[in-house]
């Protein structure tokens, strides 16, 4: 929640906010901001305090205890409400008198928790509803009720805080498994293209072996005829039967030398 929406909520159009955090807040612009509290508690003011990170119960206490009875403050606490000191804010709350009544996370400002508290006298006497009064409080009397109420406001808060946290883990691992489940379906289908593409290739590369192999075979074959037909071409030229024939032949292609030699 943002700190001036709950002011808002806390205050009618017109109201003041003491403000005693030394902050520089840029409060809601229809409300009047005065550093000095009225002197009688009224509903249309609210006192604004806080303090540090290194706070305890004493210093709560001191704080708180400028409050007057039935004036209402708005505690401003630094921590995050999953790391806030619930001994200390209950303990300081309770030795201030202060009875919470609402609690809330903010999101705007330096402060993380604001509690909304009111001083009531020392016998609980006029207590703000908030539990159920049809159950039986007795013998809670005292500052053993007001510390019942005060643990009831704030530890509210923290498990209020702590299921939004455990809702927003549980989306957040969601999505994180969503995401997961995404990336293992895209490797899947990935991994499949690969596998394919795997098979392709084997396949071409097969085939193209294959057909490799076929071509060699041809090859050797056709060198094996060439080479049968060489054999004989040297099987034949270097017969008695070749020579004399080429004798022959290149004596036909030469008859002016038989003549002349039969002439003379």
């Amino acid at each position: 929640m943002r700190l001036n929406e709950l002011v808002r909520t806390l205050l009618p159009e017109g109201g003041t906010v003491v403000d005693r955090t030394e902050s520089g807040h840029a409060w809601p612009p229809l409300l009047k901001v005065s550093d000095t509290a009225p002197a009688q508690p009224a509903d249309d003011a609210l006192t604004a305090i806080t303090v540090g990170s290194d706070a305890t119960a004493d210093d709560l206490r001191g704080v708180l205890a400028a409050a007057g009875p039935g004036e209402g403050v708005l505690l401003l606490l630094p921590w995050p409400p999953h790391e806030l000191p619930l001994g200390p804010v209950v303990q300081g709350l309770v030795n201030a008198g202060m009875q919470a009544v609402e609690a809330h996370p903010l999101a705007d400002t330096a402060w993380n928790v604001a509690v909304v508290c009111r001083r009531v006298d020392d016998d609980v006497q006029a207590m703000h509803a908030y539990l159920d009064w049809k159950r039986p409080l007795a013998p809670l009397t005292g500052r053993a009720l007001l510390r019942l109420v005060d643990e009831h406001v704030v530890e509210g808060l923290v498990r209020r805080n702590g299921e939004l946290r455990t809702k927003e883990a549980h989306r957040a691992t969601d999505a994180a498994m969503a995401k997961r489940d995404e990336v293992a379906a895209e490797r899947d289908a990935a991994l499949k293209e690969r596998d394919e593409l795997a098979r392709e290739v084997d396949r071409a590369r097969a085939a193209a072996q294959s057909e490799q192999d076929r071509l060699m075979q041809q090859l050797a074959e056709a060198k094996a005829r060439v080479q049968a037909v060489e054999n004989r071409v040297r099987g034949i030229t270097g017969s008695r039967t070749y020579r004399l024939a080429r004798t022959a032949a290149r004596a036909a292609r030469t008859p002016s030398r038989w003549l002349g030699n039969k002439q003379s």
